[in-house]
């Protein structure tokens, strides 16, 4: 995994660079559930987060301190978290279509389903 770009208050980690595995979309649920948990405990607010699964383009453009990706899967990932209502995480249908996670409960939003994963559930 990899921190791609912090962009104000949000992160976007990427799974998978050195080659996609079927464990990315776990770790990366795990992932936002302990980042989630680590900000309410040390500051009481509650995170936002969303996780998509496909394919980026990632890496440093020229002179660039930090990594960047690109793609629909980021992107979605990106409009998630602002889907998301505070404390929740949110997989898009990319992550839950590969497998390897435990059933949310599901939001429909306009005409796509989402995996809602909140503070209380384990």
């Amino acid at each position: 995994a990899a921190v791609a770009r912090l962009a104000g208050v949000g992160v976007l980690a990427v799974f998978g660079l050195e080659g996609a595995g079927a464990d990315d979309v776990p770790r990366a649920l795990a992932a936002a559930r302990a980042a989630r948990t680590a900000v309410h405990v040390s500051g009481g607010l509650e995170l936002r987060a969303g996780i998509e699964h496909g394919p980026v383009l990632a890496g440093k453009a020229a002179g660039a301190s930090e990594l960047a990706a690109l793609g629909p899967a980021a992107e979605r990932a990106e409009r998630l978290v602002a889907l998301a209502r505070p404390g929740e995480i949110l997989a898009g249908p990319g992550a839950a279509a590969s497998g390897g996670l435990a059933a949310g409960r599901l939001r429909r939003i306009g005409d796509v389903e989402l995996e809602v994963f909140a503070a209380d559930d384990t």
